[in-house]
């Protein structure tokens, strides 16, 4: 093999190299992409169930006051 076929496949090599370690890296992105849209999803069920509560709280709080004719 001459020096310079030498020198592609060693350029090749590392090419290779460096596109494994490319692939290794997206991978770990859409790992952590996936992770944020589950964590995102959880605190948007919890948003939802606190502002649920917030309104039963509320509507607790108003017959409350009515009751004591603080509020008309």
């Amino acid at each position: 093999m001459s020096q310079t076929e030498n020198l592609m496949l060693e350029v090749l090599k590392q090419i290779q190299h460096d596109l494994s370690l490319m692939k290794q890296d997206i991978r770990d992105i859409k790992a952590q992409g996936i992770s944020t849209h589950h964590r995102l999803a959880a605190l948007d069920s919890d948003k939802s169930r606190q502002d649920e509560n917030n309104i039963y709280i509320q509507d607790r709080l108003d017959k409350i006051e009515k009751r004591l004719e603080l509020k008309s």
